[in-house]
């Protein structure tokens, strides 16, 4: 990271009894913190911890307002986003087409006065010609 550095002494107790080394705490600026967090929690060496170990990596190093707060926050925001990409990624289903399979294609059109739930959404059948990648296809109406 780069960026202006602002230090902060720790508190008295922190210092050696000769008073020749004391710990000092990098001042992060707001725009930063996501950014640390981030780093301290998701990357190889970081682990995911929880909320306290990571609060006490957050602490060796750097100091902001609120830093307790701001360490929960990013650990709920974590596990929840955990949970729901577990969900999708077993419900999920990878499937391939060929050239030369037959497809119905999803296009909604919406009529004034009728109900959006009674309306055709599926044109078809349509015939891939060419596949760009694993999600774009290229196809023709037969």
């Amino acid at each position: 990271m780069e960026f202006d550095q602002l230090g902060r002494k720790f508190p008295d107790m922190w210092e050696s009894p000769d008073g020749v080394s004391a710990v000092y705490q990098l001042v992060l600026p707001k725009a930063r913190i996501h950014q640390v967090l981030e780093e301290l929690h998701s990357s190889p060496s970081g682990g995911h911890f929880g909320v306290t170990r990571t609060l006490a990596r957050v602490r060796d190093r750097f100091y902001w307002v609120n830093c307790r707060r701001d360490v929960e926050e990013c650990e709920k925001l974590k596990m929840h986003s955990d949970k729901i990409k577990q969900r999708l990624d077993t419900t999920s289903t990878e499937t391939a087409f060929e050239p030369g399979d037959a497809v119905w294609l999803y296009a909604p059109k919406r009529m004034k006065g009728r109900s959006p739930k009674l309306q055709k959404n599926w044109e078809g059948p349509y015939t891939i010609i060419k596949k760009n990648n694993d999600l774009v296809y290229q196809v023709h109406r037969t």
